[in-house]
């Protein structure tokens, strides 16, 4: 019989407790890009704001006068706005309502 060479294994507690670092490890992780989307996302929601007043104002993106041409050119731009539902219904967006009340 050949002498075997032992190759201690890692204990259970080892193996937990390096499985508990790594848990631990990951849940921050998760946590800072958690936080890195909230930041983006209210960043977006800023910019969109921002640029709903603009157009509600009637200006272009560089803030020169823009005309109605420009709000219906918005969804062909690359700035094209995540338009909010509110906006469409309460008629601040466009005229259309009133359009459908004169087809009566």
């Amino acid at each position: 019989s050949g002498a075997q060479t032992s190759h201690a294994l890692p204990s259970a507690n080892n193996i937990q407790s390096r499985m508990t670092q790594r848990y631990e490890d990951i849940e921050l992780l998760y946590d800072e890009i958690i936080d890195e989307e909230e930041q983006f996302m209210l960043k977006l929601i800023k910019r969109e704001k921002k640029l709903m007043k603009k157009l509600n104002n009637g200006e272009n993106y560089d803030g020169s006068a823009g005309s109605d041409d420009d709000i219906e050119d918005a969804d062909d731009d690359d700035d094209a706005l995540l338009y909010d539902e509110d906006d469409f219904n309460n008629g601040s967006y466009s005229g259309e309502e009133e359009d459908l009340d004169d087809l009566q």
